[in-house]
C-alpha cells in the first residue's frame, strides 16, 4: 500500500549533505522517525523579531542558518516500524482531548542537541500557557506509551527554534552577548506581545504527515 513511500524513506546519514548535521541515531530500513509538534504560523511581526535576532547574532556566530518549518515539538523522535504508522496515528486522533488555546513567546533561549553538535535560538513559550502544552504532551505521551515508546522529556522547555549552527553555542558566545539579546527581546515583547494560537497538533511519520484539530 504504501512500498514506494517506505522505499523512499531510506536514507544514508551523509553530512554532506544535510549542512553537517548528522543523525541523533542511525536510520534502520523499516523504522519511520516520528514526533508530534504544533506548527507556528509565521506572522509578520514574529519575522520581523526573528530576523533582528539572527542579525545580532551573525558577528559572534557567521554560519547561522534558518530553521524553515517552524514548530514546537511536543515529544521526542522516537522510530516506528511501517506497519504501526496507521494504528499510531489512530491512536493518536483519539487521545488528543485538548481544546485549542492561544499562547505567548517571553523569552529567547539557547539549546543545544546532546551530542553537542549542533546548537539553536528559540523562542520560549510563557510559563502560563507551558500548563497548556503539558496537557498536550501527556496524550501524546499516552499514545506513545501504548506503544512502548519513550515519552518525552521530564521538564521540557517548549520552543520554537528559528536558527541553528553548528557546535556549541556555550563556545560561541560569551555571556555579555547572551544577555544583550535576552534584554532586547524582553525590550520589544514590552511593546509587542508576540501571541499565537495552537489549533491542531501534527505529527511526522518518515515522509507523511498527520494533522489532528484540536477539540
Amino acid at each position: 500500500m504504501f512500498k514506494d513511500k517506505e522505499e523512499d524513506a531510506t536514507t544514508h546519514s551523509n553530512p554532506t549533505l544535510h549542512d553537517g548535521r548528522v543523525r541523533s541515531f542511525q536510520h534502520v530500513r523499516g523504522n519511520w522517525a516520528t514526533f508530534a509538534f504544533i506548527q507556528v504560523e509565521p506572522t509578520e511581526v514574529l519575522q520581523h523579531i526573528m530576523d533582528e535576532l539572527i542579525t545580532m547574532l551573525l558577528p559572534s556566530v557567521g554560519d547561522l542558518k534558518p530553521v524553515d518549518d517552524l514548530h514546537i515539538s511536543i515529544s521526542r523522535t522516537v522510530t516506528l516500524q511501517f506497519h504501526w504508522i496507521e494504528p499510531f496515528a489512530q491512536s493518536l486522533k483519539d487521545a488528543l482531548i485538548v481544546p485549542a488555546f492561544s499562547y505567548e513567546f517571553e523569552d529567547v533561549e539557547f539549546y543545544s542537541n546532546d551530542e553537542k553538535t549542533r546548537s539553536f535560538i528559540g523562542l520560549r513559550v510563557s510559563r502560563h500557557a507551558s500548563d497548556q502544552f503539558k496537557c498536550a504532551v501527556q496524550c501524546v505521551d499516552k499514545c506513545l506509551q501504548d506503544f512502548s515508546l519513550p515519552i518525552y522529556y521530564k521538564n521540557p522547555s517548549f520552543h520554537v527554534s528559528f536558527a541553528w549552527c553548528l557546535g556549541d553555542y556555550q563556545q560561541l558566545l560569551d555571556s555579555t552577548s547572551l544577555q544583550q539579546i535576552k534584554d532586547y527581546f524582553k525590550k520589544f515583547i514590552q511593546d509587542t506581545p508576540l501571541v499565537a494560537r495552537a489549533s491542531e497538533v501534527q505529527c511526522k511519520i518518515g515522509n507523511k504527515m498527520f494533522s489532528f484539530g484540536l477539540r
